[in-house]
């Protein structure tokens, strides 16, 4: 009997250095960390592998790109596949696609569901209830076979996020939601900001950079439409949970930040003084949004 604990974190390709964790049971518990140095010249892939669709028909499973772009999870996919006995669940809203939950071994449906359960509550802990049960897992995959096509062909990524809208005078409003964006890599992108509720915040553009990225921003939904461009970096590591962050200063002289992935705890522990600004544009320039 096996089982595989399969967590996806985000930019994982990206970042080598960012480390994760694989569980797996035969006679005894194995704990093994391996680096993404490591992972690719070991892990099987999916290549050849199928998946039935539920009209029937078979599709490879790396068409789809929540699976083609994590080896974590075709290599789970894989052994699962070959032992007999797979799931797999993720978040039922489509609230984050960076972690999922594999099993595979004695009851793989509801073994699968349990976990990402649990780690998809340490992942929404600042947010309202009903927002978790808007984000339940769901079971997507049981051995072979799509339980929830819709969240496989998904073609976005989405994380959570925390944006701030600071005042000259100090005071301070915050939105809980989701960054939704279309690729993990460090490339110019279309994103946009959405509130726990899955509505529309922010759109624009955004280039993360290790060292100063970009951003722009419209954001009608703040009483007033703000248009904000600034900073945007990424920040990953073995010992860093992998998150971005993002500052502009607004032409009023109010400070518009975001920061993804941690949680409030988190913020306050790494970013004790958050939201502050670091200056690349005058602000004037900030807020000419191209059109």
């Amino acid at each position: 009997m096996k089982h595989i604990l399969a967590p996806i974190p985000l930019l994982t390709l990206l970042f080598p250095a960012l480390t994760y964790g694989v569980t797996m049971k035969r006679n005894k518990l194995v704990n093994v960390i391996c680096s993404a140095f490591l992972l690719p010249l070991f892990a099987t892939s999916a290549w050849g592998l199928e998946l039935k669709k539920p009209d029937g028909q078979n599709v490879e499973a790396n068409s789809f790109p929540l699976i083609e772009k994590r080896q974590k999870l075709q290599s789970a996919l894989y052994d699962g596949q070959m032992n007999g006995s797979f799931g797999l669940a993720m978040s039922g809203g489509i609230c984050v696609t960076n972690y999922s939950w594999a099993w595979g071994g004695d009851d793989p449906v509801s073994r699968s569901l349990s976990g990402c359960d649990r780690i998809l509550g340490k992942i929404l802990l600042d947010y309202p209830k009903k927002i978790h049960r808007n984000c339940s897992c769901v079971s997507v995959i049981k051995d072979n076979n799509i339980a929830r096509l819709d969240i496989l062909k998904y073609p976005f990524y989405k994380q959570i996020i925390k944006l701030y809208i600071k005042q000259k005078s100090g005071s301070l409003e915050t939105v809980r939601g989701f960054l939704e964006f279309e690729t993990p890599a460090l490339s110019k992108q279309k994103i946009r900001i959405l509130n726990a509720e899955n509505s529309e915040v922010c759109a624009g553009e955004m280039e993360l950079s290790t060292g100063d990225g970009s951003f722009n921003l419209i954001c009608p939904s703040f009483g007033e439409a703000y248009l904000a461009a600034g900073i945007a970096t990424i920040k990953a590591g073995i010992f860093t949970k992998t998150h971005s962050t993002g500052s502009a200063l607004l032409s009023d002289g109010s400070v518009f930040a975001f920061i993804t992935s941690l949680t409030d705890k988190e913020i306050t522990e790494k970013y004790p003084n958050f939201p502050s600004y670091k200056a690349n544009k005058k602000p004037q320039e900030a807020n000419d949004y191209p059109q």
